[in-house]
């Protein structure tokens, strides 16, 4: 079963080692990582990486997400696959079209509204009447933390694991790489569709944290056991985000196909 990598903190430098890559850690001994059991790989930190070693992930369609250091998406590296997926073909025609790119951003928001409804936390206590996505990210905030501001960077972190995800969701489901990272501001943006709803997956994710953080304070003051933390409730929400993505991919062919009738 292939598996995501995380590499942080004491990891230096990735350097191919016949067919895995292998990980040079500061005091301790090297890690190796066979690229057949590698899903895709976060990066977050100062890790150098040897172009064999790069070379070989692309190869092996093993897609790298770069963070900062406070959890945002830094860059993307993605192999250049190449697609013959229906969805992908239906999504460059719509691009061309004179409204596909306005259309699409319809669907965009309608999915995020889908996401919203069924984010639990945003209807404690009656009815929610406001669905604009920051309005109810900051609901979501200041019912997690008494701090909102520590809740939101909790939040970002996660959104930079999700980011990573979805490249490699993205890829598998037959799309290239044109999809599988964010688009450039006037093009039609999958990437950011997928993330702006699948956020919203996390809430239950963050919740956790919050409570753990509030709980266990001294758990929390070392970067490295964070950044463990945060990646084990992330791929505990995993597979809940793949299946979320997945229905998502399965509605916007049916989409696509309605429009083209």
């Amino acid at each position: 079963m292939k598996r995501p990598l995380y590499l942080a903190g004491a990891a230096r430098s990735v350097e191919l080692d016949g067919p895995a890559l292998r990980i040079l850690v500061e005091g301790r001994a090297d890690g190796r990582v066979p690229l057949r059991l590698l899903s895709r790989v976060v990066v977050r930190g100062r890790v150098a990486w040897s172009s064999a070693a790069l070379g070989a992930c692309f190869a092996a369609g093993v897609p790298l997400v770069f963070l900062q250091s406070d959890g945002r998406p830094l860059g993307y590296c993605l192999p250049a696959v190449q697609s013959e997926e229906r969805l992908g073909t239906r999504l460059d025609r719509l691009e061309e079209e004179p409204d596909g790119i306005a259309r699409f951003g319809d669907w965009t928001r309608a999915e995020e509204r889908r996401a919203l409804l069924a984010c639990r936390l945003l209807f404690q206590g009656g009815e929610l009447l406001d669905l604009r996505p920051q309005r109810c990210r900051a609901l979501v905030l200041s019912r997690l933390d008494p701090s909102p501001e520590r809740a939101e960077a909790l939040w970002q972190a996660l959104e930079g694991l999700l980011a990573g995800h979805l490249s490699e969701l993205l890829l598998a489901a037959g799309l290239g790489p044109r999809h599988a990272a964010p688009a450039p501001p006037g093009r039609l943006d999958l990437f950011g569709a997928c993330l702006a709803a699948g956020s919203w997956k996390l809430v239950p994710s963050l919740q956790r944290l919050c409570a753990h953080r509030r709980a266990h304070p001294e758990a929390w003051r070392e970067p490295e056991r964070r950044r463990r933390r945060l990646a084990r409730h992330y791929e505990a929400a995993a597979p809940a985000v793949a299946a979320d993505l997945r229905r998502r991919l399965h509605r916007l062919e049916l989409w696509c196909q309605e429009r083209e009738r």
